[in-house]
């Protein structure tokens, strides 16, 4: 498993990292701010980011976590010092593979690790889905019609590509728009132009609407 650490505390950083390859995980880098760790992964694979929730920057790290998560299917493991609730909850919106709460000891670590290693092994074996006689391969991101790939733009196929991630799920504008755009457009048209065009193109792929709140395909 390939692991970035984003941590601005040096000493907990390296806690970590120490930690980590003790148990014979790989760490490709540290990170202090959020930036520099969404720069590295753009251009590096990597499974798994230990992402403290305050780091310095103007990103946090519940923001850096859902970008990763988002626009490049990077799940989280959070670290914080923060128990409360209001915490805690905003934080599980972004699907993290666990917690690790501070002062953090070796055996947290190992766990947490353990946890998120079951979760991968679940997930590797959902790597198609079929709605509507299409077949999306979440690994290779290609879409087959009639045993066909069908021909999408970039941005058709990344619409595609996060809505049949959330298959039978609604997924909201604003994540749809983080997910595309890695922001939210302050208007909506583009999104919009998105959705119609690629509706043309899978007519019959079934992309509705939900009450202006996001978009979802169901079977």
């Amino acid at each position: 498993m390939k692991i970035i650490i984003v941590e601005d505390d040096a000493l907990i950083a390296l806690f970590i990292e120490s930690s980590l390859e003790q148990l014979n995980y790989e760490v490709l880098a540290c990170f202090t701010e959020a930036a520099s760790a969404i720069d590295f992964v753009k251009d590096n694979e990597v499974d798994l980011a230990l992402m403290d929730i305050e780091i310095e920057g103007s990103m946090d790290g519940l923001q850096c976590a859902r970008i990763l998560k988002m626009n490049h299917q990077i799940p989280s493991i959070f670290v914080t010092s923060h128990k409360e609730s209001e915490v805690i909850n905003e934080a599980m919106e972004v699907e993290p593979l666990g917690f690790l709460i501070k002062p953090i000891e070796e055996s947290d670590i190992e766990a947490a690790l353990a946890m998120a290693s079951r979760s991968f092994k679940k997930e590797e074996k959902v790597l198609k889905t079929v709605a509507h006689g299409y077949e999306y391969n979440l690994e290779f991101k290609t879409l087959k019609f009639n045993d066909e790939i069908v021909k999408l733009g970039k941005n058709e196929l990344k619409l595609v590509h996060i809505l049949f991630k959330n298959l039978n799920n609604t997924v909201s504008t604003e994540e749809i728009m983080h997910y595309i755009w890695e922001e939210v457009l302050e208007n909506d048209e583009a999104l919009r132009q998105l959705i119609y065009r690629t509706r043309k193109k899978v007519p019959t792929l079934g992309i509705s609407s939900s009450s202006k709140v996001g978009y979802a395909i169901t079977t």
